[in-house]
């Protein structure tokens, strides 16, 4: 009997630690300004810089298995000065976007 009433302390710490790591993790993500949300979805992806915006647009779909169809990629110019960024929207290939940078995929259209 001693034994299931220490299991069922520890059942109740586990339940309370849970509980404040959701809490934690909610209010920074509801801190963006941005309207798009960063997606769960990451991948790594080796392109050249000869790829086109098109390419990497039918590729994110399978690749990061989106519901809707891409429609926007863009990358944050963090280097511009302004709080969050600047997001800079691709056309052509990848030429001018920096080795190591991420873009971001999004269906998501600016009015």
């Amino acid at each position: 009997k001693k034994k299931s009433s220490k299991s069922s302390k520890k059942d109740g710490d586990k339940k309370s630690k849970k509980s404040s790591k959701k809490s934690s993790s909610s209010s920074s993500s509801s801190s963006s300004s941005r309207p798009w949300k960063e997606g769960p979805t990451k991948k790594t992806l080796v392109l050249p810089r000869s790829t086109s915006v098109g390419d990497v647009l039918s590729q994110s779909k399978s690749k990061l298995r989106m519901k809707s169809k891409p429609v926007r990629c863009f990358y944050v110019d963090k280097s511009s000065g302004s709080g969050g960024g600047l997001e800079v929207d691709l056309s052509g290939n990848l030429g001018g976007v920096e080795d190591g940078a991420t873009l971001y995929v999004t269906s998501h259209v600016i009015p």
